[in-house]
């Protein structure tokens, strides 16, 4: 998926920014100007802070016994609301929206209706549209962390890091139990190279969430920053037996297992993160650089992957569609892709010379082009949300 990452210079961070209740995820776009470019994703799976509901189906049943509420009592506002924010959790936007609407229809002023609406447009990059919904729900002044949460991605995006880290901080102030912005939190201050303050909040998530894979995930690099690699590759190897397709954590575990020589173990780590890829992007890129990188050093004792091996996996990566514009968020599921900062200084010089393909960034207005929602009706919307009857 877009995806899109932050290039700082050797590992990946989660470019997954989180909204509403710890379970929904939002993306922004970034330009960080004393690091390099920035793109934060926003992937669609959407319940990386509810793996138990991931694994054993349970968020599908909820849907579909609130869909058989819905259908038995079409004016049951509260369960339409719920129903809207599991649509969301499961990446179906467009569902989420009308679902929402219809509680609107039935009370003007539902706020968790709302809210929906505001991260439905989040995900879609159309961030006017999501400003306006919660302007409406009270902007900076509301004492909801949900809010404070979407309104600090929307900063980020406009490239206010100072601002995005103001509104989550006054978010957990108010709601100390908000994992979605104690996560957004730790992955500024990783990303900043606090690596003290990072762990912090990810250890704290892990108390409340103990299987939330991310937060174990940062822990590791977090570790491997701080040149426990045999620590950071036992973590990635944990996540990744879990969770085979996890593009985080096996990209991690090859960097940890070049930091440790283990030079055939993180090329196929690398092919592994090749192929679970949706298409070529900067970050393929970024994993045929390192594998030629670790090349260089296998050619002296005659172990090089063979080029026809590469040539087969660029020409697969290639061959695959490209998500367009209008299904990425409906029919592709998004990818997480990481976020990179820089390497441990025991293991910089290992990574001296290896090149870094800047990102392909993606601008809101590709993202604005998904939304089914014109400025006509931004327009009109912002007009009846400011009139005395709401």
């Amino acid at each position: 998926m877009k995806k899109n990452t932050v290039i700082i210079s050797g590992l990946l961070l989660s470019g997954a920014f989180w909204t509403s209740c710890r379970t929904l995820e939002s993306g922004a776009k970034v330009v960080d100007k004393n690091r390099g470019e920035i793109v934060i994703s926003a992937p669609a799976n959407s319940m990386t802070a509810m793996p138990e509901g991931r694994k054993d189906g349970s968020i599908t049943k909820a849907r579909l016994k609130l869909e058989a509420s819905v259908k038995e009592n079409p004016k049951d506002t509260a369960s339409l609301v719920s129903l809207a924010q599991l649509q969301l959790a499961q990446d179906s936007i467009s569902e989420a929206e009308e679902t929402a609407h219809r509680a609107l229809l039935l009370d003007t002023k539902n706020q968790g209706a709302r809210k929906v609406l505001a991260q439905a447009a989040i995900k879609r990059g159309k961030h006017d549209l999501a400003l306006i919904f919660l302007s409406a729900l009270g902007g900076e002044d509301s004492k909801d962390s949900d809010i404070l949460n979407m309104l600090g991605i929307i900063a980020l995006s406009r490239n206010d890091s100072d601002d995005a880290m103001r509104l989550w901080k006054t978010g957990l102030t108010l709601n100390p139990g908000d994992i979605s912005v104690r996560m957004n939190l730790g992955v500024m201050y990783l990303k900043n190279r606090l690596f003290s303050q990072a762990s912090t909040q990810f250890e704290r998530v892990l108390k409340v969430a103990p299987q939330h894979q991310d937060a174990r995930l940062h822990l590791g690099i977090i570790e491997m920053s701080r040149g426990k690699n045999v620590e950071a590759l036992e973590t990635f190897k944990s996540i990744v037996s879990a969770d085979k397709s996890n593009q985080l954590a096996l990209f991690n575990m090859a960097v940890a297992q070049r930091n440790l020589s283990l030079y055939e173990d993180a090329v196929d780590s690398l092919k592994r993160y090749i192929k679970a890829s949706p298409g070529k992007s900067a970050q393929t890129d970024q994993a045929f650089a390192m594998i030629d990188d670790i090349n260089t050093i296998l050619a002296a004792n005659n172990q090089k992957v063979s080029d026809e091996d590469l040539q087969s996996l660029a020409g697969e990566l290639a061959s695959r569609p490209q998500p367009g514009k209008a299904e990425r968020n409906t029919t592709q599921p998004d990818v997480k892709l990481p976020v990179k900062h820089a390497p441990p200084a025991a293991t910089e010089a290992s990574t001296k010379n290896l090149p870094v393909k800047k990102a392909e960034a993606t601008t809101n207005r590709d993202k604005a082009q998904d939304s089914n929602v014109t400025d006509s009706e931004i327009d009109a919307l912002e007009k009846q949300l400011k009139s005395p009857a709401h």
